[in-house]
């Protein structure tokens, strides 16, 4: 007979904890500090489903998350991914396949850096085989179709900027051709699934928006705003421009654009909408500090613009010295399906959206504790929630609309997330599944 050990703590497995910070948030957000002490800085981060996610960084670091954000294991400490590289972008097609990019080696020796550096793993990040880029220093941002087809944005040696190709899940590199002499912020614009560029036009020294196709064209028919922007969309047609004080929405994927009232912003800020209406702006605040002859700028708190209408109207707030973010922060987020996180100099940013439906999530109990052969949910009432069940590799093995009772004797020992979804809300709940004999009397 199996008996399943239900906790609401986290699990004793090899999963770190991190020192969790609650900082100060606007009503129905929150926002998590998460530090890992010691650990290098990571560069970007990255989630390849609603439980699993990478961040990665200087030397070949990398860690995982198999429950959302909410823990952290190191797999790979300085070097482990056989490089000593900085690695500036991930990008995983499924929770098993994934890349990696970056610089090149430094050589102290030598005085030089080696050509940028392209890594890829097909066992969840245990592993990583490496590729040198030719005549490239760098690799600022992927994104890949599938497994075996993906772009990339290069930075070569002569100091000139490419579009790579790969057919062969970037063992080998093309060029993509496109009207766009420079990209404007070193990375792709993803719009849901599709894969916007936008730069200095090669022909007129204008600023244009293009879409690249799955199949290699390039579409020009969108259209830019009239000034230099930074680009956030919610999902392949709701996106927002920033320019300085200017701002602009599309509501077509970037056809149209229409002046828009958003907070001022910098390629430092993080933008995030947790659905169609609600988002948040959160900008870095600075005190100057004077030593030595110098000025400082130190970090000392979080200034936070809330929208619940789309981006018409905004209130803001500020945040404590403790949740001020340090340097440019790398971060993960698609469709609302997932919580935001931004990658800390050592840990995570987490900005969460409570919505009622999350509150009604957190109503339903789930029992027994230990539990025989079956799980139990009480207070579904009629709630839209779906239950999910992820083992500790992160692969799921039951996606149903939530119910009073699912069986679990069909589990095999081991650890398991529970996760409950409801309007791209989740609560993950850890349990235990061990094998127990039951002893005739």
């Amino acid at each position: 007979m199996k008996q399943i050990i239900l906790s609401l703590l986290i699990v004793a497995t090899s999963i770190i904890n991190l020192m969790a910070q609650d900082c100060i948030s606007p009503e129905n957000w929150s926002i998590v500090k998460d530090t890992m002490p010691n650990f290098s800085k990571q560069h970007d981060l990255f989630f390849s489903s609603e439980n699993i996610g990478y961040t990665t960084g200087v030397r070949g670091t990398l860690r995982k998350t198999i429950d959302g954000g909410g823990t952290w294991e190191i797999i790979h400490g300085l070097e482990g991914m056989g490089t000593r590289a900085i690695m500036q972008t991930l990008y995983f097609v499924n929770d098993l396949v994934g890349f990696a990019g970056g610089d090149g080696e430094f050589s102290a020796l030598q005085n030089i850096d080696n050509d940028a550096e392209f890594l890829r793993t097909e066992d969840g990040g245990i592993t990583w085989e490496k590729n040198i880029i030719d005549s490239m220093e760098r690799i600022n941002d992927l994104k890949f179709f599938d497994t075996q087809h993906g772009l990339a944005l290069f930075f070569a040696n002569n100091r000139s900027h490419h579009i790579g190709e790969t057919f062969d899940g970037g063992r080998t590199w093309g060029t993509l051709e496109t009207k766009i002499r420079r990209p404007e912020g070193s990375e792709f614009i993803l719009a849901g699934d599709r894969v916007l560029l936008y730069g200095l036009d090669t022909l007129n020294n204008t600023y244009i928006l293009l879409e690249i196709n799955e199949d290699g064209t390039i579409d020009y028919s969108l259209n830019a705003p009239p000034t230099l922007s930074t680009f956030h969309f919610y999902n392949e047609n709701q996106g927002y421009a920033i320019s300085g004080d200017v701002s602009y929405k599309t509501t077509d994927g970037g056809l149209t654009w229409e002046e828009s009232n958003f907070p001022s912003t910098t390629i430092w800020s993080i933008v995030h909408f947790a659905d169609e209406n609600n988002g948040i702006v959160a900008n870095t605040l600075y005190e100057a500090v004077v030593g030595g002859g110098e000025v400082w700028w130190n970090p000392n708190g979080l200034e936070l613009f809330v929208t619940t209408d789309g981006g018409e109207s905004w209130e803001r707030y500020e945040s404590g010295d403790a949740c001020a973010i340090e340097g440019r922060l790398s971060h993960y987020s698609k469709n609302g399906e997932i919580h935001f996180h931004a990658g800390n100099i050592n840990g995570t940013y987490k900005f969460d959206f409570t919505s009622s439906v999350y509150e009604d999530i957190e109503k339903v109990i789930v029992r027994p504790n230990p539990v025989d052969e079956y799980l139990f949910l009480d207070n579904l009432q009629e709630l839209d929630i779906r239950a999910q069940i992820f083992n500790v590799s992160g692969q799921k093995i039951y996606d149903a609309k939530a119910i009073s009772k699912i069986i679990t004797r069909q589990l095999e020992s081991g650890y398991y997330i529970l996760n409950l979804v409801g309007q791209n809300k989740m609560k993950p709940i850890h349990f235990l599944n061990y094998k127990a004999e039951k002893h005739l009397r």
